[in-house]
């Protein structure tokens, strides 16, 4: 009975010991209590503030983190980021960061944005966060590698990068042969003309919105040109008394041509679209209803048209004639010739 009774003393000794130690652990723990109990325990902490060196603080006696940047005077407000949270228990050799609101600019998709940060993350990061990606190609102004500087611009320009494929023209040459058998002013088409086809493949790309460059990245000939060959005579005429209808039409025109009072003249190139089948033509500058006579530089061959319309406007052209006049000048599958053309003055 004696044993049994100084056992129950031993098992009530060892259950109190047991509870206040599970009482002391507790009270020594991370928890977010603010209870300012320490039993004389004394901790070694690291403190950051902002860009300052970190600072060793030695046995301090704080509780939680709030209560050592009270000891160390440290002043803080809602917008500044404290790590731990303000009310973290304090650790054995815990480092406690300070840090204050940051502000960045950011100028992309038209619009300007102010991000908030705490110069911890990466621009990518920061703005990851504000939902703002970035594109593979997109170029950042000034580049960055690291946390960005208080009050910085960051300027994005968004560039895409695409290709197109583009169905062109390729023009006709005239050849010309001569004939010694033929007489002089007389001549003979032998092959007609054919337009040739090529596909062009272009890389363009643009930032933000506007095209900065257009690059050819691959060519093919889907159609091959036949070149117009003609073949004029060179023998000299014997004289006759006998005038040709050809030689009088021609001999009409030169005349026209003639009768006219020719005023200012510029030089350039001539191409012709199907626009009235007539006698008409485009020009970027001249009044519309004055005339021209355009002749080209190769052949000599002129025509005198009416400005009706306005065009073309691509550097080094100065007129743009109607189908119907090219060809009194120069084969369609020439395209594009160099010409004369003299203002007629009225």
């Amino acid at each position: 009975m004696q044993y049994l009774r100084s056992m129950k003393k031993i098992f009530i000794v060892l259950a109190t010991l047991i509870l206040l130690s599970g009482i002391l652990y507790y009270l020594q723990s991370d928890s977010s209590s603010t209870s300012n109990f320490s039993f004389g325990s004394r901790k070694d902490v690291y403190l950051k503030v902002g860009q300052e060196s970190t600072l060793e603080i030695e046995k301090t006696s704080a509780q939680t983190v709030c209560e050592l940047l009270e000891d160390e005077g440290v002043t803080f407000t809602d917008t500044h980021k404290i790590i731990p949270p303000c009310t973290t228990r304090i650790k054995e050799g815990m480092t406690i960061e300070v840090l204050p609101e940051r502000s960045l600019t950011v100028i992309v998709d038209g619009q300007q944005e102010e991000l908030k940060h705490y110069g911890q993350d990466d621009l990518n990061e920061i703005l990851e966060q504000n939902a703002i990606i970035l594109g593979q190609d997109d170029i950042i102004e000034p580049t960055q590698k690291s946390p960005p500087e208080n009050s910085e611009v960051i300027t994005i320009t968004r560039v895409e990068v695409s290709e197109v494929q583009d169905n062109q023209r390729i023009f006709f040459q005239e050849v010309v042969n001569e004939d010694d058998q033929m007489g002089v002013g007389e001549q003979e088409v032998t092959t007609e003309g054919v337009e040739g086809q090529k596909q062009v493949r272009y890389k363009i790309t643009y930032h933000d919105g506007e095209e900065v460059s257009k690059e050819i990245i691959e060519e093919k000939i889907v159609k091959e040109k036949v070149d117009r060959v003609v073949t004029k005579g060179t023998r000299p005429r014997q004289e006759s008394n006998e005038v040709s209808t050809a030689d009088k039409k021609e001999e009409h025109e030169n005349k026209d041509s003639e009768e006219v009072k020719l005023g200012k003249s510029h030089t350039g190139q001539s191409s012709w679209y199907a626009y009235k089948g007539c006698d008409c033509a485009a020009n970027p500058w001249l009044p519309k209803g004055s005339r021209v006579k355009v002749t080209a530089v190769n052949s000599g061959r002129s025509v005198i048209v009416t400005i009706n319309d306005r065009g073309p406007f691509v550097e080094g052209r100065i007129i743009d004639l109607d189908k119907t006049a090219f060809e009194k000048i120069a084969p369609l599958g020439a395209g594009v010739v160099d010409v004369k053309m003299e203002e007629v003055i009225e």
